[in-house]
C-alpha cells in the first residue's frame, strides 16, 4: 500500500497555519483569478510624499497551479516601468503571503510581500518584509524597500487594460 504525499506547498502551509493557532480566515482564493487591482497617484498626493516614487502600480491575478500568482507592474515618477511576481500559496490572516524569486531558478530563497483583501473591491500590497527586487523590458532593475513610502499600496478593483505590462 503507497503511502499518500502531500506537495511540499501544502506541508508548509499547515506548518504557519499549526503556529498561528488555527486556520487562517481568507476568502476564496478563486475569486481573485483573472482580476486587476490598480492605483494612480495624482500629482498632489506625490508632492505630499516625496519620498514615494511610485506613481502608479497594478496586481494582476492569474492561476498557479491550484494556487495565486500576483504580478505587480509599477510606473516610477519619470515614466520608468517595473514588475515582479510572486507565488501566493501560503494563506495568512487576511490575505495571502506571497513569495518572488531574487534569482531566476528560484533556489537561493525569495523576497516576501502580502496580499491582503477581504473580498471586496480593495487590495492591500503589503512591502514589510524583505523590500522587492524588480526588473524592466531593457534589463534594468529598481527596488522596493521595506518601509517608508513603499510599505503598503492600497488598489482598487480595475480593468484588465490596468495590468498591461
Amino acid at each position: 500500500m503507497m503511502t499518500p504525499t502531500l506537495p511540499i506547498r501544502a506541508i508548509l502551509a499547515g506548518s504557519v497555519l499549526a503556529a498561528s493557532g488555527g486556520e487562517a480566515a481568507s476568502p476564496d482564493v478563486s475569486a481573485l483569478y483573472h482580476t486587476c487591482f490598480a492605483r494612480t497617484y495624482s500629482a498632489t498626493h506625490l508632492a505630499a510624499h516625496p519620498g514615494q516614487r511610485v506613481s502608479a502600480i497594478a496586481v494582476n491575478f492569474q492561476v498557479f497551479g491550484d494556487d495565486l500568482l500576483a504580478s505587480v507592474i509599477y510606473t516610477l515618477k519619470y515614466g520608468t516601468r517595473f514588475g515582479f511576481s510572486g507565488a501566493c500559496y501560503v494563506k495568512i490572516d487576511g490575505g495571502f503571503q506571497c513569495e518572488g524569486c531574487v534569482t531566476d531558478n528560484c533556489e537561493t530563497g525569495g523576497e516576501k510581500f502580502k496580499i491582503l483583501w477581504s473580498g471586496g473591491d480593495t487590495v492591500r500590497l503589503v512591502n514589510d518584509s524583505t523590500g522587492m527586487l524588480a526588473k524592466n523590458v531593457e534589463g534594468g532593475r529598481d527596488y522596493l524597500a521595506a518601509d517608508g513610502e513603499h510599505r503598503e499600496f492600497l488598489l482598487r478593483r480595475g480593468s484588465t487594460d490596468d495590468c498591461e505590462w
